[in-house]
Order: structure tokens, then C-alpha cells, then sequence
């Protein structure tokens, strides 16, 4: 059994390569390793305290970084949604068919985004039914 000693904090795996979110010297570094954890290559650089690695496509590889929803893919890096508070973050992502949710979490207001593209996000309106 093998190990790599670093301080990952998310980690995902997509095309026979291990994604690896990891904190070092005050930053957050993807870096791609091969299915024998080998480091093959850092992808980026990010400046932030908190990271998750939230959903992983053939269009690319969707992070929070702090209160950002941050997409990479072979274009480079762009962020694509902010939080409505800069202390929140977001948390949770899951797809069904075309369209990817992700969750904002922390102080009021939240709320879960969809988007089919990766790129636009729209907010979800809740309705709250009660019986009478």
C-alpha cells in the first residue's frame, strides 16, 4: 500500500488520475496524481483557506474556494458564482441528467443553484407548502 504525506483536504478521482485539493503554504493547490500516486503535475493555484472539490465532468471540475464556486477545465480557471454572504460557502453538489444543484451553505441567506452548462447558474426559488 502506498501514501502520499500531504494535507489534502478534498480529494476526487476522474480519467485514471487521483484530484487532489491539497493546503500548502497558505494556499490550495490541484494537483493530479497517477493511479500509483505519483504527482504527475499542479493544474492550479488558488488563494483561499477553505476547499472542496464538489463535482467532476468531461466539462471540467467544479470547486468552492471560500465563498467562490470556481470551474476549471482545459481553459483555465474562472469563477462562475459567488455567495450571497461572503462568509458561506458552498458545500454540496449533485447531478441528475444535464444539470448540476450545489448548495450554498452557512448564514441566511442560502440557496441551491442549478446550472446546465457549469458556466450560468440560476437560483432556485423555494415554495413552502403547509397543510391547513
Amino acid at each position: 500500500m502506498r501514501f502520499i504525506h500531504v494535507n489534502a483536504v478534498s480529494v476526487t478521482f476522474q480519467d485514471d488520475t487521483l484530484l487532489v485539493l491539497i493546503r500548502e503554504d497558505g494556499k490550495l493547490i490541484l494537483r493530479e496524481y497517477d493511479i500509483e500516486l505519483t504527482p504527475l503535475k499542479d493544474l492550479k493555484e488558488f488563494r483561499g483557506e477553505k476547499g472542496f472539490i464538489l463535482h467532476a465532468t468531461n466539462r471540467g471540475l467544479l470547486l468552492s474556494i471560500d465563498n467562490r464556486l470556481v470551474l476549471t477545465n482545459e481553459h483555465g480557471a474562472e469563477d462562475v458564482l459567488v455567495t450571497q454572504n461572503p462568509n458561506n460557502f458552498f458545500w454540496h453538489s449533485t447531478s441528475i441528467d444535464d444539470e448540476v444543484f450545489v448548495q450554498e451553505y452557512g448564514e441566511s441567506p442560502t440557496a441551491i443553484y442549478l446550472s446546465r452548462n457549469l458556466i450560468d447558474w440560476r437560483r432556485l426559488e423555494y415554495c413552502f407548502f403547509h397543510q391547513l
